[in-house]
């Protein structure tokens, strides 16, 4: 997830316009004629971003923000979200802008915890030694049943995420 882009001035848009091209899934340096890779930033060093260093325009940005300005010729107005949830494809077919909620919505379970399943919204109720499957919606917890087997609790899941998230929903895989 990554925070609305700061808004450029119409100077350093223009030094941006004028020096790289998007084709392809790639930036292209106009003068150069070469690929523009960028480097790992972030928490977790998983998004690229473009090094600039001149007078004009002197900060990090993220590849992601660039080409879509490339593409579209004007700065993302919100967050942009990586609807396959890989931070490294930067093509524009996989870039939609999103509200930090639409962008939460879309976030995969968590590799980084330990839980009772493998699939998102469902969770091992000790008591009853069931699956209890939920989803949260507007900060509401929705609780959609207790399953015998987990992956009926999952598509109970997929089916409620679909409902209420439409295509920001990610979906369990089985």
């Amino acid at each position: 997830m990554n925070k609305i882009p700061k808004q450029l001035s119409q100077e350093q848009l223009n030094y941006i316009e004028n020096r790289y091209e998007y084709k392809d899934g790639l930036i292209y340096n106009k003068k150069r004629k070469k690929i523009v890779n960028g480097k790992f930033v972030g928490k977790n060093k998983d998004h690229l971003a473009i090094e600039f260093n001149n007078k004009i325009l002197k900060r990090n940005l993220y590849k992601h923000h660039v080409v879509w300005f490339l593409y579209y010729n004007e700065w993302p107005k919100k967050q942009l979200d990586h609807i396959d949830n890989n931070p490294k494809n930067n093509n524009v077919e996989n870039l939609r802008e999103a509200t930090d909620q639409q962008q939460r919505r879309n976030q995969p379970k968590s590799k980084k915890r330990s839980y009772s399943s493998k699939y998102k919204g469902v969770f091992r109720d000790k008591s009853s030694n069931k699956w209890l499957s939920q989803i949260k919606v507007d900060r509401k917890c929705i609780h959609l049943g207790r399953f015998v087997i987990e992956i009926e609790a999952a598509k109970a899941y997929n089916e409620a995420a679909s409902k209420y998230f439409g295509e920001f929903a990610c979906l369990n895989v089985f």
